[in-house]
């Protein structure tokens, strides 16, 4: 099972490539979310996920890795834009999907400033109340 962030590449969704490790040792929690487009339960998700982002800015990166395998730009940026889904937006790969072996999305990682894993299955309201217990 996967334990730690792995040191993978993938295309943001402006084309430049990104490593998941960039985002290690930013004093931020690392929060991986898989979507897709056709996903229902992943755009209902997206209104917590966009308040998770205003409330944690300073304790959280997201990233929102697009997982479906067929890949329509276009399609992705109008959800992007539509949702406004104002973070680091990615594509998958078969590698990526394998490392974190997920299934089905939406499927969340959150990920401590290191890159070991915290919690597996993470929502925005599993997220919310871990960044509220930390900071007791």
């Amino acid at each position: 099972m996967l334990d730690k962030l792995p040191n993978l590449n993938f295309k943001n969704i402006d084309g430049s490539t990104m490593n998941f490790n960039e985002f290690k040792n930013k004093n931020k929690l690392i929060y991986v979310e898989f979507w897709a487009t056709w996903c229902s339960p992943c755009i209902a998700m997206l209104p917590e996920i966009k308040r998770l982002h205003s409330e944690c800015y300073n304790e959280l990166e997201i990233i929102n890795i697009h997982s479906e395998r067929s890949v329509d730009i276009k399609k992705i940026k109008d959800n992007i834009d539509k949702y406004q889904m104002n973070w680091i937006n990615g594509i998958s790969t078969i590698e990526i999907n394998n490392n974190f072996n997920f299934g089905a999305c939406p499927k969340g990682f959150l990920f401590d400033q290191e890159g070991n894993l915290l919690i597996y299955d993470a929502s925005p309201i599993l997220i919310k109340e871990y960044i509220k217990n930390i900071k007791k």
